[in-house]
């Protein structure tokens, strides 16, 4: 029995005819399929033969400043925005894509004189509100970030990106509960948000809530196995509820990732001072202080390392390099806390 050859059948699918009876709305699908895939090259390239046919449409000169935005031609996608709100001054859309493109270039003036107009033009378009949010929050203008974020979240529940950042400001201001919350918000919405996690759990870490830190950070690692810093944020987690060998396992794990990690090194000498191995400590001190001289911490850890084993000299040297730095760094109060340990040792 033989087998039928099979003809193969090659279906140009994203090219045109030559004809005169092509219209630029032929070109513009054309367009956005490419931009859609990544293409922006060809992208550009048919929302230009669209212009071609009809020099006055205003959306496609926004497409295509979206399209050279992403191949970062900035010069050229200021002018097609420029042109797209010549042509229809109540562009949103195109206020707001040449306002990110003014935030890019860190004209935040010019940003926010996009964003105004945007919202002047429609009150209710979530996007204008989030991306001046963005431009108040760049500058520390956190009052008027927070307005913002919130009033995108009430045009659109679902913005991700107003939880996220909302959430960032009330963390930075150590409003912790409030942060968790949005936090949350960005898992329910995205559930594989790495970030999100990590920041629900610096925020559970920061009111004490170690045991939800250590779930959060896990998930980070569970998304980025590769993360130095998750895991060692899980090992100052396990740290702080008295888990030291559990801690140390996650603290080797972050070292393994980045051999630079001057905390992992500092916080797992710690641990291994806490479950008294006191070389091992004296080990990860003195990694730690070459990788970093001026890190009083692990000066004053080692010195007080030293002390538990009887090394009163190198102790006292240490603790004395430790008090040094906090007072050149400006850290009046560890400065103290040293002198006092000093003290308690009879010098």
């Amino acid at each position: 029995m033989s087998l039928s050859p099979v003809l193969a059948i090659v279906v140009q699918g994203q090219e045109l005819p030559a004809s005169r009876s092509v219209s630029p709305q032929q070109y513009i699908n054309l367009g956005d399929r490419y931009f859609t895939d990544g293409q922006y090259d060809q992208a550009i390239a048919k929302y230009s033969e669209a212009l071609n046919l009809n020099p006055f449409l205003a959306e496609v000169y926004n497409n295509r400043g979206n399209a050279y935005k992403q191949l970062n031609q900035s010069d050229r996608a200021l002018a097609d925005y420029n042109e797209a709100i010549r042509l229809d001054q109540f562009f949103v859309a195109a206020h707001t894509n040449r306002a990110l493109l003014y935030m890019l270039q860190q004209n935040y003036t010019g940003a926010l004189a996009d964003y105004d107009e945007a919202i002047t033009i429609n009150r209710n378009y979530a996007p204008a509100y989030l991306g001046r949010g963005n431009v108040y929050a760049t500058q520390r203008q956190y009052d008027q970030a927070l307005e913002d974020y919130s009033q995108a979240l009430r045009l659109d529940r679902n913005l991700v990106v107003a939880y996220n950042n909302r959430g960032l400001i009330y963390q930075n201001r150590q409003n912790y509960d409030r942060a968790i919350i949005d936090f949350t918000q960005v898992i329910r919405l995205n559930p594989n948000s790495s970030t999100a996690y990590e920041n629900r759990g610096i925020a559970h870490a920061n009111l004490g809530q170690y045991a939800e830190a250590v779930v959060d950070f896990t998930e980070v690692i569970r998304i980025n196995p590769q993360s130095a810093v998750a895991y060692y944020n899980r090992g100052f987690s396990y740290f702080q509820i008295n888990n030291f060998l559990t801690a140390i396992e996650d603290f080797n794990q972050a070292i393994a990732l980045n051999p630079d990690y001057v905390q992992a090194y500092n916080n797992r000498a710690l641990a291994y001072k806490n479950r008294r191995d006191y070389v091992k400590a004296i080990e990860d001190f003195n990694r730690a202080i070459a990788l970093s001289p001026d890190l009083a911490e692990a000066y004053g850890n080692r010195g007080v390392t030293y002390s538990l084993i009887g090394e009163a000299e190198e102790a006292i040297l240490d603790l004395e390099t430790a008090a040094d730095l906090f007072l050149t760094q400006g850290n009046n109060n560890n400065h103290q806390r040293v002198r006092e340990i000093i003290a308690s040792l009879g010098q």
